[in-house]
C-alpha cells in the first residue's frame, strides 16, 4: 500500500481451508503468502483459547473477526489510516453487508467457497461504500440529513404512509441525493440502527436515469436480508425515481409488482406532489470530515442555536 493512502483494505477468508474469498479494494492486491500469515495468526490464538482482536505496528493497524467457524475477515489499514474502534466497525459492517446481499445461510457454513466468491461480486459495491471515510466515519452507510426548511413534513409523510399501504407495507422512506434518507415510515425509523444504515448504503448508488412519473420511471427491484430483523428471509428492496436527485424506497414481500408500482401507485400518489419534491432536491450538504463530531450554529437575530452532528442529523 502506498503509505500516504489511509483507506483500510478488507480480506475474506474461508476459516477452514485459508482460502482467500476477496480483497477490496482489489488494488493493490495482497500477496497470497501475507493473507495466509495473517489468517494462520488468528487461526494459531483460536487453536490455543487466544481471540486476536488487534495488533499494530509502526506502518499499520490491522483487526481480525471471525464468524460461526466458517468465515473469517480481516482489516488492514495504514497509518495514520483508522484503527481501534474504527476497524472493528468496518469488521462489523462488512459482516452484514454480506449478510445484507446473500443472506446467513449462504455464509455461514461455507458450502461451496468457488461459488461463494462468485456471489461475493454482487457484494462488491456496497464493501466499497463502507470503506470509504463518510462523514459519520469508516464503516457507516450514507448520513441522514434533515428536509430543507419550509418544507411540508406532515403531508409528505402522510403521503408516504398512505404509499407504502398501498404497496402492501409499512416500511417507506424518501430518499435523496443518491440515498441519503430523510423522511421515513414508523416502522422504516423503528428498524435496529445495523439495519437502516446498511439499507442506506446500498440506496447510495443512484439508480440509472429515467424519465420522471410513469412507465419511464427509472427503479430498481432486489432481494436483501436484514442482518439483524431477518438475515434468513429475503424482502423486496425497490426504490423509484421520481424526479432527479429524489425517490422513494421500499421494503416489501412478493407483492405487488414492480410493474404495478410504476404504473398505478407512484402517478396516484406522488404525481399531486411533484412541485413539492422539486423544492426537495436541493444539492447534498457536504459530508463533514471525520475528524469533526460536528458544528455549532449560532443566529444571534433571533437568538437561536443548533448543532449540526457527524453523523448526519439535522439541527
Amino acid at each position: 500500500m502506498l503509505e500516504d493512502d489511509v483507506t483500510p483494505c478488507l480480506v475474506g477468508v474461508a476459516t477452514a481451508s485459508g482460502l482467500p474469498l476477496f480483497c477490496r479494494p482489489p488494488r493493490p492486491q495482497l500477496p497470497f503468502s501475507l493473507v495466509g500469515a495473517l489468517h494462520g495468526v488468528h487461526l494459531f490464538g483460536a487453536a490455543v483459547g487466544v481471540e486476536l482482536r488487534e495488533a499494530a505496528t509502526p506502518t499499520a493497524h490491522l483487526a481480525w473477526a471471525g464468524y460461526g467457524n466458517s468465515l473469517t475477515l480481516v482489516a488492514l489499514s495504514p497509518s495514520p489510516g483508522p484503527a481501534g474502534p474504527a476497524l472493528a466497525r468496518i469488521l462489523q459492517s462488512a459482516l452484514g453487508a454480506l449478510v445484507l446481499v446473500l443472506g446467513q445461510e449462504e455464509l455461514l457454513p461455507i458450502r461451496n467457497v468457488e461459488r461463494l466468491k462468485r456471489d461475493l461480486r454482487g457484494c462488491f459495491p456496497l464493501l466499497d461504500s463502507l470503506l470509504k471515510p463518510h462523514g459519520g466515519g469508516w464503516g457507516m452507510g450514507g448520513p441522514c440529513w434533515p428536509l430543507p426548511p419550509g418544507t411540508p413534513r406532515e403531508a409528505l409523510q402522510e403521503r408516504l404512509q398512505r404509499f407504502a399501504g398501498a404497496a402492501l407495507t409499512d416500511l417507506g422512506c424518501v430518499v435523496w441525493g443518491g440515498g441519503v434518507a430523510w423522511l421515513s415510515t414508523a416502522h422504516w425509523g423503528a428498524l435496529p440502527e445495523d439495519d437502516s444504515a446498511h439499507l442506506r448504503a446500498l440506496l447510495a448508488p443512484p439508480p440509472p436515469p429515467g424519465g420522471a412519473l410513469g412507465v419511464g420511471v427509472a427503479a430498481r427491484d432486489v432481494p436483501v436480508f436484514l442482518p439483524n430483523s431477518s438475515p434468513k428471509v429475503p424482502h423486496r428492496l425497490l426504490l423509484l425515481r421520481l424526479l432527479p436527485g429524489v425517490g422513494v424506497g421500499l421494503l416489501c414481500g412478493p407483492r405487488p409488482s414492480l410493474h404495478h408500482v410504476i404504473t398505478q401507485l407512484v402517478p396516484q400518489f406522488w404525481g399531486p406532489s411533484l412541485e413539492q419534491l422539486r423544492g426537495c432536491a436541493r444539492p447534498r450538504p457536504p459530508p463533514l470530515p471525520p475528524e469533526v463530531l460536528g458544528y455549532l450554529l449560532i443566529h444571534r437575530g433571533r437568538t437561536q442555536s443548533g448543532i449540526v452532528k457527524g453523523a448526519g442529523q439535522g439541527w
